[in-house]
């Protein structure tokens, strides 16, 4: 089996860059919280409005991650 290689010369200047660690421990952060938040709540099995809040902020943890170089 072949082993690709991945190209992240839009997201970063090199394999080196420290923003990739800066990066990956927002990320990790803002994981976390977002488990911390959910993870023992039911309540947006019932309700519509709670999914919803529970979707966007989901879908908002990339907000912040993107990087333009």
């Amino acid at each position: 089996m072949k082993q690709g290689a991945w190209n992240l010369t839009r997201l970063f200047e090199s394999d080196d860059d420290p923003r990739i660690e800066e990066k990956r421990n927002l990320l990790e952060q803002k994981s976390y919280a977002f488990i911390n938040t959910w993870k023992d709540r039911k309540d947006y099995l019932e309700d519509p409005d709670v999914l919803r809040r529970a979707l966007d902020e989901y879908a908002g943890m990339e907000q912040g991650l993107r990087h333009r170089r």
